[in-house]
């Protein structure tokens, strides 16, 4: 079969290997969609935390189970969801089912080697089976609306809150999208233009401010009536915006960073300390997260199409990933495989 390593930044490789052979438990996926993340983004421009190479990314995965060594043959033929998070199953988080933050947790794509290939063997309890009618290239995005829904579950947004979600990428639109059942006071911001006017007119957003703007905090307590914002959501994972982001966060309000960057974080203790302010982390998702989600997608609750705009063939991954990547309207890119020649 055909995989993809990224030997290095900006060098990717495709080589002709095995078809991984089935260990007892697994299963063996026909990859047909690989969704690009931030993470493979990062990977490829070097400043992945985690990570080292070569290494074969891809871990926002769907495809077709062609063959199993389980008891139970009944998954051949079906459509599935990839959920990529390799979990001890014994840790204390584990134990607890915070099986997302697993003290020996491995990734696909990022830890260990993922999807960038034409076959890749999965434990059966990393499976997640779509209906026969969901379309394929809507499960390859699961994962990173998984992302988002499990930062939003741990914002615990009440009816009136003010939200203020940094970063119009898949993951804060993500955010966006299960966000609105919660409260309809939202706020965007980003500093792409392109991005906030796709917000608007795309998910609706009505209240949506560029980062760069100098009114910006002023904006905001006129906004919120002074009050700033209830809940802050980071989706950007840059140092700079996270480093501005307590200004906008009212008393009592709790700060969910989903983002992730390399650095360390100052925090001026005096702002946080006054505010009473909760900080969390919200890493990956679980298995409930993962259920969820592909059950708002079959119940048409949210549309992950409005997420997708751009395509790329298998064959064109090492040629044309830097190109398609930079392409300034890109929200979320979509490797397609089914149409890869043998």
């Amino acid at each position: 079969m055909k995989q993809i390593t990224l030997i290095k930044p900006y060098e990717f490789e495709e080589r002709n290997v095995e078809i991984p052979i089935l260990k007892k438990g697994e299963l063996l996926v026909q990859i047909k969609n690989i969704g690009i993340c931030g993470t493979d983004i990062h990977a490829f421009h070097g400043n992945q935390p985690y990570f080292s190479y070569p290494r074969v990314l891809g871990h926002e995965l769907s495809g077709i189970i062609v063959d199993a060594k389980i008891d139970n043959n009944s998954l051949l033929g079906k459509p599935v969801s990839v959920l990529p998070y390799l979990s001890c199953g014994k840790c204390n988080s584990c134990v607890r089912g915070k099986t997302n933050c697993c003290a020996q947790l491995k990734v696909m794509g990022v830890h260990v080697d993922g999807g960038f290939g034409e076959y890749i063997s999965v434990p059966v309890d990393n499976i997640m089976v779509g209906r026969e009618e969901t379309d394929l290239e809507h499960l390859s995005m699961i994962e990173p609306l998984s992302i988002s829904y499990h930062g939003i579950m741990r914002a615990d947004i009440l009816k009136n809150d003010w939200v203020i979600i940094f970063g119009a990428g898949p993951i804060g639109m993500g955010a966006i999208l299960f966000a609105k059942s919660k409260t309809d006071k939202i706020i965007l911001i980003d500093i792409n233009q392109n991005r906030i006017t796709y917000c608007k007119s795309t998910l609706g957003i009505e209240h949506s401010f560029n980062g760069n703007d100098e009114t910006l905090f002023e904006e905001i307590k006129e906004l919120t009536n002074g009050h700033f914002a209830d809940i802050v959501i980071d989706a950007t994972g840059n140092k700079k915006s996270i480093q501005q982001q307590l200004t906008f966060l009212g008393h009592g309000g709790k700060w969910i960073l989903i983002g992730l960057q390399r650095e360390d974080l100052h925090i001026n203790h005096p702002e946080f300390h006054k505010r009473e302010a909760t900080l969390m982390s919200s890493r990956n998702a679980t298995k409930h997260d993962f259920d969820q989600v592909m059950d708002k997608i079959d119940r048409k609750e949210i549309d992950p199409a409005l997420l997708i705009t751009h395509t790329l063939d298998f064959k064109e991954v090492v040629n044309s990933f830097s190109t398609f990547i930079g392409d300034q309207t890109l929200i979320k890119g979509i490797i397609k495989v089914d149409e890869l020649k043998k």
